[in-house]
C-alpha cells in the first residue's frame, strides 16, 4: 500500500482535508454516537486508507481552525469530533448535554453576543475587507478566515462562519488556500476574499 507522506509533492492537501471531514460524517450518522474519536478516523484513513497519521492529525487540527468541526472530551475522557452543523450539533448537545455552554456551540447556535443573522450582509462585507486593509488575513493572498472578520463587526467567528459561506454562494465572496504564519508548521487555509480581488484566481480559489 502506498502510504502518501506530507514531504512529498503528491500530497493533496484539500482531498485530505475533505476527506476527513467525510470520515467525521459518515461516523457520527444517526445510527452511531454523534461524536467520533481519532482512533476511528485514523483507522478509517491510515490503517485502511492511504494518508500517514501526521497528514490526519493536522487535517483534524485544521477543521478545528476552520470552524468545520468542534472536539470535545467526553465522560470517559476520550475525545470526540463531531461536524459543525445544525443536526450534528443538536445531536451532539443531546448527547453530551454539558458540552452546549461550549463557547464554539454557543456562537454556531447564536446564543453569545450578538446573534448571526443581525448584522446586515454589507456590515459583514465592509468587515471583510477592513480586515484585508488591516492585513488581518492569511498569507500569500489567501483571503481572510472568521476570526479575522470577528475583530471588525460585532459577530463572533462561529457565527461568522454562516455568513462568510451564504455570502460565497450568493457570489460576494469566493473561498480561497492561504497560509496560517500564527500556527507552527504554516499550515494551509481556507479563507475568503471579495468577489473580483485579484489574489481570487485559480488554482487557489475553491469551489462553493
Amino acid at each position: 500500500m502506498h502510504i502518501h507522506s506530507d514531504d512529498s509533492n503528491e500530497v493533496d492537501a484539500e482531498r485530505r482535508y475533505n476527506r476527513v471531514l467525510s470520515t467525521i460524517y459518515h461516523q457520527t450518522s444517526p445510527m452511531q454516537r454523534p461524536g467520533v474519536t481519532p482512533e476511528k478516523i485514523y483507522l478509517s484513513l491510515v490503517a485502511h486508507g492511504s494518508y500517514d497519521r501526521a497528514g490526519v492529525k493536522a487535517s483534524l487540527q485544521a477543521t478545528l481552525d476552520n470552524d468545520d468541526a468542534i472536539a470535545y472530551e467526553d465522560e470517559d475522557g476520550q475525545l470526540r469530533f463531531a461536524l459543525l452543523t445544525e443536526d450534528s450539533v443538536d445531536r451532539f448537545v443531546a448527547e453530551y448535554p454539558e458540552v452546549a455552554a461550549h463557547e464554539t456551540i454557543r456562537e454556531f447556535r447564536g446564543g453569545y453576543m450578538t446573534h448571526v443573522w443581525s448584522v446586515s450582509d454589507e456590515k459583514v462585507l465592509e468587515a471583510v475587507q477592513m480586515a484585508l486593509d488591516n492585513d488581518d488575513c492569511l498569507a500569500f493572498g489567501g483571503g481572510v478566515r472568521p476570526k479575522h472578520v470577528a475583530m471588525h463587526c460585532e459577530l463572533q467567528p462561529g457565527s461568522l462562519r454562516d455568513r462568510l459561506l451564504t455570502l460565497t454562494a450568493d457570489g460576494h465572496l469566493v473561498k480561497v488556500w492561504g497560509v496560517d504564519v500564527d500556527q507552527p508548521g504554516y499550515p494551509a487555509r481556507r479563507g475568503y476574499l471579495p468577489a473580483g480581488h485579484p489574489d481570487a484566481t485559480p488554482p487557489y480559489t475553491l469551489s462553493v
